[in-house]
């Protein structure tokens, strides 16, 4: 998902060893910055969503962790980074 108050930030969910982690993704002139939100996690952490904040404000990121196979079969929490 972009960041959409400013968009040279990403932040997107990958497979790191068996589980999806969440990461923001900065882009810099010399390329790209990675940051973890979540790390050595014992579920997976997926479907990020920045909420819109005024210009300046770093947004405020949302995600789902647990199992989650199809949109219609899954057991996950809401979990949130200001």
């Amino acid at each position: 998902v972009v960041d959409h108050s400013d968009p040279s930030n990403i932040y997107l969910s990958r497979e790191i060893d068996g589980h999806f982690e969440v990461e923001h993704w900065r882009r810099e002139k010399t390329g790209w910055q990675t940051f973890p939100i979540t790390n050595r996690s014992s579920t997976h952490n997926i479907r990020p969503y920045a909420v819109e904040m005024p210009i300046g404000k770093s947004p405020v990121i949302l995600w789902m962790t647990g199992y989650y196979q199809h949109y219609t079969k899954f057991d996950t929490q809401l979990r949130m980074r200001q």
